[in-house]
């Protein structure tokens, strides 16, 4: 395996885990949103700052690269990958309720997300 390939990989596995954190992250910045707390001068409103940044950037890279994905291959791939990725279905019934084979949606399902993560972690 090349240096550019495990590149490659460890984005991969990194979308993978991005994409399982997505639906918490997502509502923990909704809630945040709607109740900020208020912080004393000890420091917390810092923290919070920077842990608020870090649940819109992961936040905003998982919509992306979904976005990204249905420019590409269209909304039947973004609905299976999301489904696969973000809500854990598994994938004999995702290719099932998606008219795919199972090898087939492994196989495009590598080959869309490694697509869509070109340049997203240089």
């Amino acid at each position: 395996m090349t240096m550019e390939n495990q590149g490659q990989e460890i984005g991969m596995v990194a979308f993978k885990r991005l994409c399982k954190c997505y639906g918490a992250q997502k509502k923990l910045l909704e809630k945040d949103s709607l109740g900020n707390a208020k912080m004393d001068e000890s420091g917390e409103a810092m923290i919070k700052d920077m842990h608020d940044r870090l649940l819109r950037r992961n936040v905003s890279i998982v919509e992306r690269i979904f976005d990204r994905l249905e420019k590409a291959h269209g909304k039947e791939a973004r609905l299976a990958l999301w489904e696969m990725y973000v809500e854990g279905a598994k994938q004999p019934d995702v290719a099932q309720r998606h008219g795919f084979s199972l090898r087939t949606l492994q196989r495009n399902a590598a080959t869309w997300v490694k697509e869509c993560l070109e340049g997203e972690y240089a």
